[in-house]
């Protein structure tokens, strides 16, 4: 789970820097292409953040009788 975080904060990490970043100013196409990885990491990021809190959840409200 660690790995997974810390592949995905670098996702989200390189897509707060994208717009800034050279491609940008080169090539529109390239740019979208881009925009649209980040967009997916960002999801993903989201996703499993949500799954990891709901799995903590249910871990802490223990077994059900």
């Amino acid at each position: 789970a660690r790995i997974w975080n810390e592949s995905l904060s670098l996702g989200v990490a390189r897509y707060i820097e994208a717009p800034s970043a050279a491609y940008y100013r080169v090539s529109t196409e390239l740019a979208a292409n881009k925009n649209v990885d980040m967009e997916r990491a960002k999801s993903d990021l989201e996703e499993h953040e949500l799954v990891c809190v709901s799995a903590a959840k249910v871990r802490q409200s223990g077994p059900r009788a």
